[in-house]
């Protein structure tokens, strides 16, 4: 995860917003000169603003490697406990606007789910359950509703809206948990989700030039916009296929040091 973000934010938000800057006076909302080696780290503006993903994963994945590490060899309940607690200060940092450093607010605030799955994931090894289709699909309908419901609950109460949000999210990776074991694969979504590191490293910078040639036609903006989606995601037919010949190092297709 370390190589492909620091791979292409110093190429996408070093490297060429100051050649921009400096040789074609092309300035791209940014920071420019040698503050940009560390703008991920604050301010946290850059113009290749999807990547900050690669890099609170790795942090949560650090994270939350040396909690269950810490939970077998104490408990695991201090694990859970503690994952809660990093959870309730992410969202608290999220309520009352508090500006992290390297996106440490967003780590903590959606690290729960990295235990929910270990907790799912234990679950599904120690008990061989298995549910019919349409039983899947009457579950997924019920946890569907209750997530259309309590994903709408908005008050002023900050602890009503962080459990809302918790227990709306869990049921929203539920519900795709079991619509993904109905579904299998679909064309093209698979396709794109099997490479979504590549995707996520290169797309902003893809649709501006996509979004900037449509938006010469004079069409309309719904119109300007899905022509940009479509666009966008058919190239990547193209660049998916060359990044895995010619960038598999800093994509993820490879390794670079193997362990």
């Amino acid at each position: 995860m370390l190589i492909p973000f620091f791979f292409f934010y110093l190429v996408t938000s070093v490297l060429l917003p100051n050649v921009l800057h400096t040789f074609f006076s092309y300035q791209i909302y940014t920071v420019t000169g040698w503050a940009s080696l560390y703008a991920f780290i604050y301010p946290e503006v850059f113009p290749n603003i999807p990547i900050w993903f690669l890099w609170s994963l790795f942090c949560a994945n650090t994270l939350f490697y040396a909690l269950v590490l810490l939970g077998q060899k104490t408990s695991m309940s201090i694990t859970y406990i503690l994952a809660v607690i990093i959870g309730i200060t992410g969202f608290l940092l999220k309520w009352f606007s508090i500006d992290g450093i390297a996106f440490m607010n967003n780590t903590f605030f959606y690290f729960p789910f990295f235990i929910w799955g270990y907790i799912f994931n234990k679950f599904k090894q120690s008990h061989s359950i298995h549910f019919s289709k349409p039983t899947l699909l009457t579950i997924s309908l019920l946890v569907l509703i209750a997530f259309y419901f309590i994903s709408n609950i908005t008050t002023n109460y900050v602890w009503i809206n962080m459990t809302a949000f918790y227990i709306a999210c869990l049921l929203g990776i539920s519900l795709i948990t079991m619509l993904s074991s109905v579904v299998g694969t679909i064309p093209f979504i698979t396709y794109f989700g099997k490479y979504s590191i590549m995707l996520l490293l290169t797309h902003c910078l893809v649709l501006q030039i996509f979004l900037k040639l449509f938006v010469l036609t004079g069409y309309s903006a719904t119109i300007t916009n899905l022509l940009t989606f479509i666009f966008t995601m058919m190239s990547y037919l193209l660049f998916i296929p060359l990044m895995k010949k010619y960038l598999p190092y800093v994509t993820a297709q490879k390794n670079v040091i193997s362990v």
